[in-house]
């Protein structure tokens, strides 16, 4: 999804963390379980993304006759609406910041998609 459908300018990140299944190496589970996270730096990018990934996963499962169900749980795990600085507001404490700082101690990271 990332790769092939997302805008490459666009921050997407989506991360299986943790898979579990059968535990016999020699016979194949009848269910798997996995999870992970999905980041985007707007809410609109985390919206297409889970629900392309919904559609991704149950279709692909149906291809092989078996069944898929993707439950983002969100009422343990409600997703969260990007952080988007207001721009006025961000100008206001940049220059604070370099009035009580000095604008040698001021400075802009990066943005990451941490959480």
């Amino acid at each position: 999804l990332i790769s092939r459908e997302a805008d490459p300018l666009a921050s997407h990140v989506l991360s299986v963390t943790y898979v579990k299944g059968g535990t016999a190496f020699n016979i194949i589970p009848s269910h798997v379980e996995f999870g992970g996270t999905l980041r985007s730096l707007t809410t609109e990018g985390l919206q297409w993304l889970r629900r392309r990934f919904k559609e991704v996963v149950e279709l692909e499962a149906a291809l092989h006759k078996c069944q898929a169900i993707v439950d983002f749980d969100e009422e343990n795990h409600p997703p969260y609406p990007a952080t988007i600085n207001d721009d006025t507001l961000y100008h206001h404490v940049k220059t604070v910041g370099r009035i009580l700082l000095g604008a040698q101690n001021v400075h802009q990271d990066q943005t990451v998609m941490a959480g």
